[in-house]
């Protein structure tokens, strides 16, 4: 009987157990620290003025790391990067689920959004490449909604196991508007850059009909997966860029600060994209481009732009090239001279003996940029 009336209460406590991790709160914390969470969350901007993280002992900051307010959590989880310099991986790995949205403090840059998992894997360090690729593993199999997965995917090696979690992030969404348009394509730029990589015939046209889409937003990511992976199915595509993009560049190199599509890409992008396509339409479009450089004024630095283009040509031997070859043939000429005069009057160069490092290496996730 007694067995009969224990029974219920045991079940009752154990359906209680929801296996949810501890959170804290800002009344949980000392009233020393308090002040400066409080502050912190009112500026609601992970910045480089917060004072909490510099008085919460090591035991604190685990507990801040795990605070209700994401802000905080994302201070606290940066200080222990920068007190444990010995294991930012656990750190990492611990905390990949955490896409609550921070506004971060970027100085003369102004502020961004991300999420608390891309903030942390942005600071950290790994002692080791095989920690380093474990992560990036983890990230791009299991936690690929995150910008970091995008970032990492053109500088890997293709990985069969990894093909489908990178087609997947080439097709699907990135961040649509309220009427339906694709405001994330840079990021879909590199999962396409990946997926090329792998070379497979099955893919090129999902790559083209992907960057048809969203022609008005391509940026140098395209051009030199066009270069580096030339298909005829993409002339097309280089067609609608010498129209609509290649004589609207504004002098403004690619990682400038204007924001528009077209300053994402150099007209030097575009003219190796091009040339690697070695065809004859190929080759008429080079001569376009030729004739409309002669005449087409308002370009910044033209010249530089027509003898990248000029050498270009001249220094191949494509037979689809041989007619524009010689058309170019007294410029070349003339600017090889010109370098050679340039090359006699600065003499050799100084060497200097390089610098040499010998502090332990350490790995950070721009190591695959």
């Amino acid at each position: 009987m007694l067995f009969k009336k224990i029974l219920p209460l045991v079940l009752a406590l154990y359906s209680c157990n929801t296996s949810q991790p501890e959170t804290y709160a800002i009344k949980d914390f000392r009233k020393t620290l308090q002040p400066g969470l409080i502050k912190a969350v009112n500026n609601g901007i992970v910045s480089w003025d917060s004072t909490f993280q510099y008085i919460a002992t090591d035991n604190e900051l685990r507990q801040l790391a795990s605070s209700e307010h994401p802000i905080i959590r994302a201070i606290a989880l940066h200080e222990m990067l920068v007190r444990n310099k010995a294991d930012h991986y656990n750190i990492v790995k611990d905390n990949l689920a955490d896409t609550a949205i921070i506004a971060v403090d970027r100085g003369e840059f102004g502020w961004a959004f991300e999420t608390v998992a891309d903030h942390l894997i942005e600071w950290a360090y790994w002692n080791t490449k095989e920690e380093l690729d474990e992560t990036i593993r983890l990230v791009v199999s299991k936690h690929n909604y995150l910008q970091s997965a995008y970032l990492i995917l053109p500088g890997l090696e293709p990985q069969e196991e990894l093909y489908p979690f990178i087609k997947d992030m080439a097709t699907r969404p990135r961040k649509l508007s309220g009427d339906g348009y694709e405001m994330g394509f840079r990021d879909i730029e590199y999962a396409l850059k990946a997926l090329a990589k792998f070379k497979k015939q099955e893919d090129i046209q999902t790559i083209n009909q992907v960057i048809k889409q969203n022609h008005g937003f391509l940026t140098y990511n395209t051009l030199e997966l066009i270069r580096d992976f030339p298909d005829t199915s993409y002339f097309e595509i280089l067609q609608r860029y010498h129209r609509y993009s290649f004589y609207q560049f504004s002098g403004y190199r690619r990682g400038g600060f204007t924001g528009f599509p077209v300053d994402n890409a150099d007209p030097e992008d575009f003219i190796d994209a091009l040339f690697a396509q070695r065809t004859e339409k190929s080759a008429l479009l080079l001569d376009t481009m030729l004739l409309y450089l002669d005449h087409i004024k308002h370009i910044p630095d033209r010249d530089g732009i027509k003898e990248k283009l000029v050498m270009k040509i001249w220094e191949d031997s494509t037979a689809a090239y041989t007619g524009i070859r010689k058309k170019v043939e007294k410029n070349a000429r003339a600017i090889l001279k010109q370098r050679e005069q340039y090359d006699s009057a600065i003499g050799d160069p100084i060497e200097i003996e390089p610098f040499r490092d010998t502090t332990p290496p350490r790995y950070s996730w721009r190591y695959y940029y």
